[in-house]
């Protein structure tokens, strides 16, 4: 007798909320020194958890749209 067929569940990867600098860095296409240059003077959206530095994706989203619309805004953007 043929046994009914189950479909099972797919496990789907889960999408990294936060990114480790290295992994960071590679997302943004940058180097890790831009990256943490970045992170102290322009303000990139990063979390401290113990000695660790996270970056968390959907601030990174947010980080660089904002400064799209901001550079899409500005006069010199055709430059």
């Amino acid at each position: 007798m043929k046994q009914p067929h189950t479909a099972s569940a797919a496990v789907l990867p889960t999408p990294a909320l936060a990114l480790r600098p290295r992994d960071a860095a590679r997302e943004l296409s940058i180097s890790e020194r831009l990256l943490w240059e970045w992170t102290r003077s322009e303000g990139l959206p990063h979390v401290r958890v113990g000695t660790v530095v996270l970056y968390p994706v959907d601030g990174l989203r947010q980080w660089l749209n904002e400064r799209s619309n901001r550079q899409a805004d500005s006069p010199d953007a055709a430059l």
